[in-house]
């Protein structure tokens, strides 16, 4: 497309620069790795030749000197077993070599199945780590107040919508103000047009069979005040909301009123508050949430007003249009530490200058993956279209060519380390084979072993090298004490520890 753009406005291209220098610059540490870099995709592909001084350090199942060694491949049980014979590798790494956190990172095909898992066992271990991901605003509390704020004004006031509008602390009344309101509205059943009331609620419970006039007692008269205080400040926006709504006659109409509604609130100055007390605790991620999610409502309604100002839609037609403008918000974090480990998939995720690159998720069908097949035009059907610049998406080829060129970035971007590693199982205990990748690197690197990370390690020592602090070894040595009592005989090992 470049290239096509050059002709078009008549720039001229100059001829291709090709960095040729071998091995790579930042392989000259690590042989193993250039010979990676430089044999990956060729065919057959030279075997890799250890020189002496490597030979011991590759043997990782013959006791060699791991620390020199620059691959490392890992087939673990489970993915949690893997995410933890990673996190025990990061840690050896920054404690045995010196490494900074910085120094690592953790690539994966795809985030979502490994995000959680990784954050749950990187705080575990206590590393440091960054997850670049694009979360969801859509819990964020401005998020909620427009959306149930327009359900309440255009769905006739249903009291489960009030209550969420009230219950994102945007409103100048205080939570336990709005449990006291929801409590009464539950009790005496006010729904819709009860709302939307301006006379005071008279509504008490009564404990006899008197006459129909009852006449509240001194306390309940004080707690009826009180009610009618917290309705009145807590829904007076929202009627007058479903008033300006109703009186718009046009799209743009409609967005004034939600940004006047916004503006009665304070909610600006409620985020500003917000951020700064964030930034104060020391909670980067709580201050972009925060701009990010008045940022994005701003431009949703500024959008609208821009596309269909002009239109004359209804109520309801106005908040689905909303609604799903605001299902698109995504907030993209930027890393709040200096020495961090970067975790994230290798789509979206770029670690220049890294010394490790850890790389789970291996499996066949998952790293890379299958291609998605087009269901309307055949491969040689997209092609004709392409000749005849008509743009569509990647087709069978394109997607191969991407996921290959993927493959090769989260493989070389380490200078000095690498870690490969694939689940035998994925979570659900469905057997998974390793990805041809994995094969391509026994081809290349004879001479590395797969390393096995079983359920139940084969020796007291081999679990003993899964234990990275003093918190897990009392764990681990507890619940080794516990097995003995219930017969299972603890070595002469754990009585050491133990005294």
């Amino acid at each position: 497309r470049l290239l096509n753009m050059a002709v078009e406005d008549g720039v001229t291209v100059e001829a291709p620069v090709v960095l040729a220098g071998r091995p790579p610059a930042r392989f000259r540490s690590a042989p193993m790795l250039a010979h990676l870099e430089r044999e990956l995709f060729r065919r057959p592909g030279k075997v890799y030749k250890v020189p002496s001084h490597e030979e011991a350090a590759t043997q990782h199942e013959s006791g060699g000197d791991a620390q020199s060694a620059s691959l490392k491949i890992v087939a673990a049980a489970n993915p949690r077993l893997e995410v933890e014979a990673a996190a025990r590798e990061i840690v050896h790494l920054c404690r045995e070599r010196g490494w900074r956190y910085r120094d690592v990172a953790v690539i994966v095909r795809e985030l979502a199945p490994y995000e959680d898992l990784i954050a749950a066992v990187f705080d575990d271990f206590g590393i440091p780590y960054f997850i670049d991901s694009r979360r969801h605003l859509s819990h964020h509390p401005l998020i909620e107040l427009v959306r149930s704020a327009l359900e309440a004004a255009t769905s006739g006031m249903r009291t489960d919508a009030v209550m969420r509008c009230l219950k994102t602390d945007l409103f100048p009344v205080s939570r336990d103000n709005v449990d006291k309101l929801e409590n009464y509205a539950l009790e005496h059943g006010i729904e819709g047009r009860g709302w939307l009331q301006t006379r005071p609620w008279r509504y008490v419970r009564r404990y006899t069979l008197g006459p129909e006039e009852y006449v509240p007692t001194e306390e309940q008269e004080q707690q009826l005040q009180q009610i009618n205080e917290i309705r009145d400040n807590a829904v007076g926006p929202l009627r007058a909301l479903r008033r300006r709504l109703s009186q718009a006659k046009t799209g743009r109409g409609m967005a004034e009123a939600v940004w006047r509604f916004l503006e009665e609130l304070s909610v600006a100055a409620t985020l500003e508050a917000w951020m700064a007390a964030a930034d104060a605790e020391g909670r980067p991620e709580a201050v972009q949430d925060h701009r990010r999610a008045w940022q994005g409502v701003v431009q949703v309604l500024d959008e609208y007003a821009t596309a269909l100002g002009a239109s004359s839609p209804s109520s309801a037609e106005f908040r689905q249009v909303i609604e799903a403008g605001l299902e698109t918000l995504r907030v993209g974090l930027v890393p709040p530490g200096l020495d961090q480990v970067m975790v994230g998939s290798v789509e979206r995720s770029r670690q220049p200058d890294i010394r490790a690159a850890f790389v789970l998720g291996a499996s066949d069908g998952r790293f890379p993956p299958a291609p998605a097949e087009d269901v309307i035009f055949t491969g040689a059907e997209r092609e004709q279209l392409a000749a005849l610049d008509v743009e569509l998406s990647p087709t069978s080829k394109d997607q191969l060519l991407r996921e290959q060129y993927l493959l090769y970035v989260s493989l070389t971007r380490a200078s000095d380390y690498l870690w490969i590693s694939y689940p035998a199982a994925n979570g659900e205990g469905k057997e998974q084979a390793p990805a041809a990748i994995v094969r391509r690197l026994a081809q290349l690197f004879p001479q590395v072993r797969v390393v096995g990370e079983p359920l139940e390690p084969a020796s007291d020592e081999a679990l003993l090298g899964r234990i990275v602090d003093a918190q897990q070894l009392l764990a681990t040595l507890a619940n080794r004490l516990r097995r003995h009592r219930t017969g299972e005989a603890a070595g002469p090992l754990w009585w050491a520890l133990y005294d």
